[in-house]
């Protein structure tokens, strides 16, 4: 699937046929795109995403088309479509995404939950302790767009 940058991304929505707040995870929903994934291109065969490290991670976002931008957010946002990665050691080591909606608030969203706003600082101490990840670095999708597979969204839980 081809995943073009979208630079009037909308809190809450997705590019599919689905509002269902389960039809995507954080990195769909940063892709501005309805289906589930991790960036893994690289590595297909990987067995779980418990087996991720940070320097995989960082490979895999590459590997999937996405541009570093590095770490201080010294673009214009309404040039490019702006993710920012981070990324959990320990136990439930895992990554996270974030997105700048077209409104310059940030917003993601965990799993099947509903997204939510962040705000306009990333690095301010009510979105900080909204996020238990460490900040890895600001991501871009290039023009010509990234080639991945995200899943098809998953069935809702019964019960």
């Amino acid at each position: 699937m081809i995943i073009f940058p979208n630079l009037h991304l909308e809190f809450g929505k997705i590019v599919g046929n689905s509002d269902d707040p389960a039809a995507t995870n954080c990195y769909g929903y940063a892709l501005g795109h309805q289906g589930w994934g991790y960036p893994a291109k690289a590595f297909p065969d990987i067995a779980a995403i418990s087996l991720y490290s940070k320097e995989y991670f960082i490979k895999a976002m590459e590997a999937d088309g996405l541009v570093p931008l590095g770490t201080d957010l010294k673009f214009d946002p309404s040039q490019h479509h702006i993710l920012a990665a981070y990324f959990r050691m320990g136990r439930r080591q895992s990554p996270h995404f974030a997105r700048l909606d077209g409104d310059g608030i940030w917003s993601d969203k965990n799993g099947g939950s509903t997204p939510r706003k962040l705000g306009k600082n990333l690095f301010s101490p009510e979105v900080s302790d909204k996020i238990s990840y460490d900040f890895v670095g600001y991501y871009t999708i290039p023009p010509q767009g990234i080639d991945i597979p995200l899943s098809p969204p998953k069935p809702p839980r019964n019960g």
